[in-house]
């Protein structure tokens, strides 16, 4: 009998390449003149992510960990870039502003932010995170 191992690399883990800071178009809903934002195509999408216009970590791509912390509030990580998102999301009101959120960027938390529910299953929250200056969006699936 013959055993074989073979040690193929020591490299980051990852097959694709990280979008860079900047880039993409921001995942977060089109405007409809009629309806306002439309997010069918963001709820239809079940990947645990956090988009944006500067940052796509998603859990189908290799090195992106979503956990939940001890205190209850949620954490993004990536392990190739180092680059870490945490957010708590509140019970969301009538009008889906979910109260008492709050997301964060590598440390910065995003000020002014207003988080909205979109969709919510048994372990899982579609949020759009909305901040006014500079004017941003992220789209936010995450461990409830």
């Amino acid at each position: 009998m013959l055993t074989a191992c073979d040690k193929g690399s020591d490299g980051v883990r990852r097959t694709d390449t990280p979008d860079p800071p900047g880039s993409g178009e921001g995942p977060v809903g089109r405007p409809d003149p009629e309806q306002g934002w439309d997010f069918t195509a963001e709820t239809a999408d079940g990947c645990l992510r956090f988009e944006g216009s500067e940052m796509r970590l998603r859990i189908d791509r290799g090195g992106v960990l979503f956990k939940t912390l001890p205190d209850g509030h949620g954490a993004v990580i990536d392990l190739d870039s180092g680059r870490r998102v945490e957010y708590f999301i509140g019970e969301a009101g009538s009008d889906s502003v979910c109260r008492q959120s709050w997301v964060s960027i590598d440390g910065q938390k995003l000020e002014g932010a207003t988080v909205r529910m979109k969709k919510q299953t048994a372990g899982t929250v579609w949020c759009h995170v909305d901040v006014a200056r500079p004017q941003k969006g992220y789209m936010l699936v995450g461990l409830r």
